[in-house]
């Protein structure tokens, strides 16, 4: 492999990832302590590369790829809905978590949870004003 300015690699070796196998490739940091164009490759003192097995980069490629188109895109836009709400309820109104013990009284926090989550929905909403649509926070 070489780098911007035409540099080698000296070192090339596979390594064991977490769940994977990754390739490391090294430059010299004799080479890139003098180079001129350093700051496009590194912040450090040599550039070091981490490149996934072809299979596994292709497969990644496609789908960035695929993440570009409007279909995509299109298709994803109902995801992040469901992803925002779900984090509110996390966040805000405890969802992980049961304030009781047993499913019984467990099940009953369920549709609390769930109307609490609406109603906070329904007053954050924008309101009409002779302004236009504000929100009744913006004051």
């Amino acid at each position: 492999m070489t780098c911007p300015s035409g540099k080698t690699s000296i070192r090339w070796a596979i390594e064991p990832g977490r769940d994977k196998s990754e390739i490391r490739v090294e430059f010299s940091q004799r080479d890139c302590s003098r180079c001129p164009v350093k700051a496009e490759c590194t912040r450090s003192r040599r550039r070091r590369m981490t490149l996934r097995p072809q299979a596994e980069h292709e497969v990644l490629a496609r789908a960035r790829a695929e993440q570009q188109t409007d279909q995509w895109k299109n298709r994803h836009q109902a995801r992040q809905g469901i992803e925002a709400t779900i984090a509110q309820g996390v966040k805000a109104f405890g969802l992980r978590r049961s304030r009781y013990r047993g499913t019984g009284k467990t099940h009953l926090q369920h549709p609390y949870t769930s109307r609490r989550s609406s109603m906070t929905t329904y007053v954050a909403r924008p309101r009409l004003s002779p302004k236009g649509w504000v929100s009744m926070f913006a004051f």
